[in-house]
């Protein structure tokens, strides 16, 4: 089998350079159990910006985490067909955001194929996989190793999210030469589950306030008449028109998120 390698420079104030091999695929049949779904404390995210930052022609939203700088195109060079949407750094760790270049029609991934994706996953990683939503991204997060190319002795620890929308593979990495804590996890998570890209339903910002009750004192009462309305006599019927039918729009097959592995797997080759 081949050994899964990736490659990423960050250009800061003393380049670093390294790459990742997540070694031969021999547990073939390790079972890492049923993937579940990632429990996450709230309270423990990073705060983020007020400004939104908006990316990639105006399809994507990105806030920056607070205590993060924001790094200019260029500073991470992503694999080979995938392009840097975003890059942050802190203190030695970078949470980059990526796009994959592919001209593939990949499935998105939801609630309803995401168990299936991760247990597919599992297999071809061979690594534990777990399920997650933030916000409108609904994806699995895994980890993996990195080696620092100048310096071998030193290992890298990543965090890798994958999600799959508008049939296009988008990551999110977390890479440091510390262990990963809950305060960069913190920040990976904050920045994900404020995301917003095109064509998916933004996640509110505030919780849905429950309808006050009738029996609350502070409610005013609704009067028990109210004023009759002026009649207006009915409009003419206008003749029928026989409604043209509007194209079939094409389905997507949210089971078969084959696609999305390939291209991830060539993400981490």
């Amino acid at each position: 089998m081949k050994r899964a390698c990736f490659f990423v420079v960050l250009l800061a104030v003393s380049p670093v350079a390294f790459f990742g091999c997540g070694g031969k695929k021999t547990a073939a049949n390790k079972d890492y159990g049923k993937p579940t779904w990632l429990t996450l404390d709230r309270s423990k995210f990073a705060k983020l910006s007020e400004d939104a930052t908006s990316l990639e022609g105006g399809t994507v939203t990105v806030y920056d985490p607070e205590g993060w700088r924001r790094m200019p195109p260029g500073t991470a060079t992503p694999p080979p067909g995938f392009k840097s949407v975003i890059v942050f750094m802190k203190d030695g760790a970078t949470i980059m955001m990526t796009k994959s270049r592919a001209a593939k029609d990949m499935p998105d991934l939801d609630e309803e194929n995401i168990e299936g994706f991760a247990e597919s996953a599992q297999q071809l990683f061979k690594a534990p996989v777990r399920m997650l939503k933030l916000g409108s991204i609904v994806g699995v997060i895994f980890a993996k190793q990195a080696v620092d190319k100048n310096r071998i002795s030193r290992k890298l620890n990543r965090r890798i999210v994958a999600t799959s929308i508008n049939g296009q593979l988008f990551t999110y990495e977390l890479v440091s030469d510390d262990k990963i804590g809950d305060n960069l996890l913190g920040a990976l998570y904050a920045v994900i589950s404020k995301t917003q890209i095109e064509g998916v339903d933004a996640p509110p910002d505030e919780p849905v306030v429950a309808e006050a009750s009738k029996d609350d004192p502070d409610v005013e009462a609704a009067p028990a008449t109210t004023p009759a309305e002026p009649v207006v006599a009915a409009p003419k019927p206008e003749p029928k028109t026989e409604a043209k039918p509007e194209p079939a729009k094409p389905v997507r097959d949210k089971k078969n998120t084959r696609a999305i592995l390939d291209e991830l797997d060539a993400l981490l080759n």
